[in-house]
């Protein structure tokens, strides 16, 4: 995935667009976090993904289709 695709967020159920990729950030302690991308979710918030979370935007409704089965199978 690139900057500027339309994604969906599995961690957080929200579609967004990638804005940067390959995310290097250092907290207060001195340790330093890698993501894979910063994303502008629908909502105007921004956040930092890995691309285990992210699934293009188009194959989103597949994705949340395939997990409600999943639950429903689990259930019986």
């Amino acid at each position: 995935m690139k900057v500027g695709d339309m994604v969906y967020d599995t961690s957080i159920s929200k579609y967004g667009v990638i804005i940067q990729v390959g995310i290097d950030w250092t907290d207060t302690n001195d340790v330093t976090y890698v993501w894979d991308y910063e994303v502008l979710y629908s909502d105007g918030r921004r956040a930092y993904a890995d691309t285990i979370e992210l699934f293009p935007a188009e194959d989103a409704e597949r994705h949340i289709l395939s997990k409600k089965e999943k639950l429903r199978n689990e259930e019986k």
